[in-house]
């Protein structure tokens, strides 16, 4: 925590770093994982750059080293028996290209992979490790280790993890590039200042945890507003809680005929489970890889507590 908290005021120091992000995605979790990750960037003091599919490496610009970020994250996941996504496919041979004009063109490339992939399947993550190899290959840096997630037991298990140190590694690559001389002189004697003042605060922090009889505040998890029907607002209106994307006729009611944790609960706090349902009755046709949305009904004893609960006015 104490390096982590250095590195951060480090980096809003310096107001770092362009940060791209890329993706190769077939069903959306790629690019899905790609965009939360672009999009909190600025909330660990980094500046969120391109975000694009992988296949327009060459066209954003990746070959110059001005008109990239300072590092690049890429997320994709492996389809076909190893093969990268069609929004990649155009990726090995853009990198072929730029190494043939300029050799040295990514050298002071720094990258990172997170792959998803599933071990039910033949050549896991083969496209992570491609795309990671090809880069190496170009003569760019991975500042961070290569993530591999496992759809077969849970991509969070791996996905999460791997998030928690990705902002880390982002600010070690921050530092070992001022002690390299980049940045200001002027910029390095204020830190000083800025780690006394982060390091009083969190030994106040480890001197008050436990402390008991000092009040926490917790975050709202429910809001709710309550209307006569004479102050009622006209501009109020209200849509189906499904996607449109879900009709009537493809929803269809089932029962759960065997359940397995797949996790150790003593190994870790997630739960994964293997769920098997009675779809015999409901003539839906499926096959390997398909997918399946639950709406769980609520039980009545909860929603009889909650509105027991509930002071309306």
């Amino acid at each position: 925590r104490v390096l982590y908290s250095l590195c951060m005021i480090v980096v809003e120091s310096y107001k770092m770093k362009v940060v791209d992000v890329l993706y190769g995605s077939v069903n959306g979790n790629a690019e899905e994982i790609a965009r939360r990750i672009h999009s909190e960037l600025p909330q660990h003091s980094f500046e969120s750059g391109k975000f694009q599919a992988l296949c327009e490496f060459d066209s954003a610009g990746f070959a110059n080293e001005s008109t990239r970020g300072d590092a690049l994250i890429i997320v994709t996941s492996t389809t076909g028996d190893g093969d990268l996504p069609a929004n990649a496919m155009k990726f090995p041979r853009q990198l072929k290209k730029i190494k043939e004009v300029n050799p040295k063109a990514l050298e002071s490339l720094n990258y990172c992979v997170l792959g998803l992939g599933d071990t039910n399947y033949e050549n896991f993550n083969n496209a992570a490790r491609r795309v990671d190899k090809l880069l190496k290959g170009a003569g760019a840096k991975a500042f961070y280790y290569r993530g591999e997630a496992d759809d077969g037991v849970g991509l969070e298990s791996v996905v999460e993890p791997w998030l928690e140190g990705l902002y880390p590694a982002l600010s070690e690559l921050l530092l070992k590039s001022m002690e390299n001389g980049k940045h200001d002189q002027a910029i390095k004697q204020n830190i000083d200042v800025a780690v006394e003042a982060e390091v009083k605060k969190m030994i106040m922090e480890e001197m008050l945890t436990g402390f008991e009889g000092l009040p926490v505040v917790l975050d709202p998890l429910v809001k709710l507003d309550v209307f006569s029907e004479i102050d009622f607002p006209e501009n109020i209106t209200y849509g189906p809680c499904l996607s449109e994307a879900v009709r009537d006729e493809t929803v269809y009611e089932a029962a759960v005929v065997g359940a397995r944790l797949l996790t150790d609960p003593e190994l870790t706090d997630r739960r994964v489970w293997h769920m098997e349902v009675d779809l015999s009755e409901s003539n839906v046709k499926y096959s390997p890889g398909d997918s399946i949305a639950i709406v769980v009904e609520n039980v009545m004893e909860d929603i009889d507590f909650v509105v027991k609960h509930i002071e309306f006015p």
